[in-house]
């Protein structure tokens, strides 16, 4: 059908045209603030990738990033949006904020290579990164999918001090057990939970018993996706630990992360 055609003819483009992107420097990460939920101060950011085409304009993750895991693409671009985080945390300590978080997404593709967390440490050490200031970031369907292969390396990098979150928390199919088993930091809620606040009663408790367990296990825990003074409240009221979200800010280019951090912090002085 029709339909089905032109998506295939916009795939195979995508994917040839997403292979010379990089080297010809078309991709650019943007940085969405978290915000501590007690005082509302900036405590770390994620690190989104854009990939600014010629061909496509602006596009975001979610309509490139499987193409690049498909191709294995997402290796190369990968080390390239660590580096540039890096870069960026680097500029952040020399700035004086060197307790800032900067979490950065990483495909099962990337992990499942032998030298990936080698790589890392070695990239870190160029850069005179801190473990304490690097979250790498792994949705769950990919963790459930891949998890005995990607376990050397996440254990190796958590030895070393290096944080690891867990995404999209709710959207896969893990259960509670695996949870218990998962070399993690952090969890983060997904925006579909998020949503749900303030609409249904049962599906409130569903957001605020994730909270609570996570809690119980010692996890770190940010809510994503927080659009109204409503999700706020409830999730600060549940001892959420970190706010992401257009109720603060979208996510924006570094010039304009660098001002929202000197903005809060003239703000808090």
């Amino acid at each position: 059908n029709e339909r089905m055609n032109n998506e295939l003819l916009e795939r195979l483009e995508l994917i040839n045209t997403l292979k010379p992107a990089l080297s010809r420097g078309e991709f650019l990460l943007y940085y969405q603030p978290q915000y501590w939920s007690k005082d509302k101060k900036i405590m770390g950011f994620e690190a989104l990738v854009r990939w600014k085409s010629e061909r496509f304009g602006m596009l975001p993750p979610v309509k490139f990033i499987p193409l690049a895991e498909e191709s294995k693409l997402i290796v190369s671009l990968g080390y390239w949006i660590m580096e540039e985080a890096f870069k960026f945390i680097q500029k952040l300590c020399q700035q004086g904020y060197a307790s800032l978080l900067v979490s950065v997404n990483i495909s099962v593709v990337q992990l499942i290579q032998k030298d990936f967390a080698g790589t890392v440490l070695k990239m870190m050490e160029a850069y005179n990164i801190s473990p304490q200031n690097l979250e790498f970031e792994i949705t769950e369907s990919a963790m459930m999918e891949s998890m005995d292969s990607v376990l050397d390396n996440i254990v190796l990098l958590r030895n070393k001090g290096v944080r690891f979150a867990l995404d999209d928390f709710g959207t896969g199919f893990s259960s509670l057990n695996y949870l218990t088993r998962l070399p993690i930091n952090t969890l983060k809620i997904d925006k579909s939970f998020v949503d749900n606040i303030g609409k249904e009663k049962s599906e409130s408790i569903i957001t605020g018993s994730i909270v609570e367990i996570g809690r119980k296990l010692g996890l770190s825990i940010v809510a994503e996706g927080v659009e109204t003074d409503e999700q706020f409240n409830y999730l600060a009221k549940k001892h959420c630990d970190r706010i992401q979200g257009f109720l603060f800010s979208r996510p924006v280019p570094e010039n304009q992360a660098l001002r929202l951090i000197e903005q809060d912090d003239i703000a808090s002085a």
